[in-house]
């Protein structure tokens, strides 16, 4: 990413990550987004940048939402698409799943940080 080429801080290049999570985002793109937002993570753990994790649940918690409101209109179509309306459920879980084992992965991270400075 260019942000790294630069020599940009850490802080800095999870906000350039969480920008282009959110231009995915807004174009459906939410792989994609999912992809950039775990780099912006795996950036904050290294750093341990709490306040950038925390962005980084935020950013997931508008995926799931997203993905809920999309359901939510799906299933008040005339005819839903049940084959779409899977993936999206498929889509949710993975999300809330990854959020969880990241959530535990940054939380041991940061203990054990917090273990050696105390």
């Amino acid at each position: 990413m260019e942000a790294e080429k630069r020599g940009h801080s850490a802080s800095r290049r999870i906000q350039v990550r969480l920008l282009l999570a959110e231009a995915q985002r807004k174009q459906l793109h939410l792989d994609r987004a999912e992809q950039t937002v775990r780099a912006a993570i795996e950036i904050a753990a290294r750093t341990d940048d709490r306040v950038a994790y925390l962005q980084c649940l935020d950013y997931f918690a508008a995926v799931e939402k997203v993905t809920r409101d999309a359901l939510m209109i799906e299933s008040t179509l005339p005819h839903p698409d049940p084959l779409r309306m899977a993936r999206r459920v498929h889509r949710l879980g993975m999300a809330r799943r990854s959020a969880e084992v990241l959530a535990a992965g940054i939380e041991d991270s940061l203990n054990g940080v917090w273990a050696a400075v105390g």
